[in-house]
């Protein structure tokens, strides 16, 4: 027996820090896409919201005159909406938590119960039961915050939650600065530098030659370049490596307008020789008359993940062989009744197909129609809902000819992410 424990909070940390660094890279790339900084804002929350998959998110904006906030951009996930309530809310009203705020500390509230009376009564009014908050600043000073909701049950921020909620506030600060100044060239080159240069994703761009103009930092490190110099002002569109790699015609492609995704690509470093896996996205970048200037280009290595998702892979084959050579049957479903796994000895000695027992309803009607062992299951099941294994405990399957077999049944709960 090997304990894997450490490698699976590994791979999953791995799995979760890779979905956070490419949020941020869909919301840098889609910064520089849209001059509309509304559709921004409330694209942003909505997918903060659906990568953290909490209730709610709301931006509020800060007036200074009146030291109150609005809710001005809200986005929500099977609970009510709350803006039209949120509008010049008085700090007054969380005195303790706005001056937190207001100071530009972030405020992680696992538990709201557990707040004095005050701001206790305010958030649960808004059936909120986990909080956090993340100040938004500017040069100028305090701009408002990002509030992130959970409303269906309690929930533990962790650190990597924390920090991609704080690098996605500095993106979303800097646009709001930038959106509302008035010379958009500035604006751009201020964006290509506040965001690309300091994205954990490599970003780069050629320009209608096909000559590669700029490299970040992350992208040279990604090359395994020591200076710039060394990659900008070759020409992407004759480098044999792109060409092997199947990359060369989607530069031309993209160079023509066309936006591309282009995943699980395997490429040696032409400077480095080192190869890896990546994820590319083209975006073309056009003037104010519509024609293509650049193809701004983003990579994420994926090497480390396609390799744990191979070895989970690798695993669970494992783990089905050892239950198709158990010698006993063996039935596997998910917490919605479906069925996840029969091996092949259960299947041998009932008779059925699996689609004939591919959820609980199908199983009770062929399998388990006696109302005494539906009553018998029924006692048992306090034990599986709190976690516990049932053992030992004989019941009769229906086959599929219509004989019975008299098992001893176990059934054992297997958990993911405490549920």
């Amino acid at each position: 027996i090997v304990d894997i424990t450490e490698r699976k909070l590994a791979e999953k940390e791995l799995s979760k820090r890779l979905i956070y660094e490419h949020l941020i890279t869909e919301v840098s790339n889609f910064a520089l896409k849209t001059n509309n900084l509304s559709q921004f804002l409330q694209e942003t929350i909505k997918r903060i919201g659906n990568y953290l998959n909490v209730s709610r998110v709301h931006l509020y904006e800060y007036d200074q005159k009146t030291n109150t906030v609005s809710n001005t951009f809200e986005w929500v996930n099977g609970v009510s909406k709350k803006q039209d309530k949120l509008q010049q809310v008085h700090f007054k009203a969380v005195a303790k938590l706005s001056r937190q705020i207001k100071s530009g500390k972030v405020v992680n509230i696992p538990d709201v119960d557990k707040l004095p009376l005050t701001e206790r009564k305010f958030l649960q009014a808004l059936k909120i039961k986990s909080l956090l908050v993340i100040p938004l600043y500017n040069r100028d000073g305090f701009l408002g915050f990002i509030s992130i909701n959970q409303c269906k049950e309690q929930r533990s921020w962790s650190q990597a939650d924390v920090e991609l909620l704080c690098s996605l506030a500095r993106i979303i600060s800097e646009v709001i600065e930038s959106k509302k100044s008035a010379n958009k060239v500035k604006v751009s080159e201020k964006i290509r530098k506040d965001l690309i240069d300091s994205s954990p994703l490599g970003i780069y761009s050629i320009n209608k030659q096909g000559i590669i103009d700029f490299f970040n930092p992350a992208m040279l490190k990604m090359a395994g370049a020591k200076k710039p110099e060394e990659v900008i002002g070759l020409n992407a569109l004759t480098l044999p490596n792109y060409q092997k790699a199947g990359l060369t015609k989607y530069f031309v492609d993209g160079l023509k307008g066309q936006p591309f995704v282009k995943n699980g690509i395997r490429y040696t470093s032409h400077t480095a020789g080192k190869t890896t896996i990546r994820n590319y996205s083209g975006v073309p970048i056009k003037n104010e008359n519509g024609i293509v200037e650049r193809l701004m280009l983003t990579v994420e290595d994926v090497t480390e993940k396609i390799e744990a998702e191979q070895k989970l892979k690798k695993e669970q084959e494992f783990t089905k062989n050892i239950l198709e050579k158990a010698g006993v049957p063996v039935l596997a479903l998910n917490s919605l009744g479906e069925l996840l796994f029969a091996n092949e000895y259960f299947l041998k000695i009932t008779g059925y197909q699996k689609e004939e027992i591919n959820n609980w309803q199908k199983i009770w009607k062929n399998i388990l129609p006696s109302p005494m062992v539906r009553t018998k299951l029924e006692e048992r099941y306090h034990q599986f809902k709190n976690g516990k294994n049932i053992q030992d405990l004989v019941i009769p399957l229906r086959c599929k000819n219509g004989s019975s077999l008299i098992v001893v049944c176990n059934v054992t709960p297997l958990f993911e992410n405490n549920k």
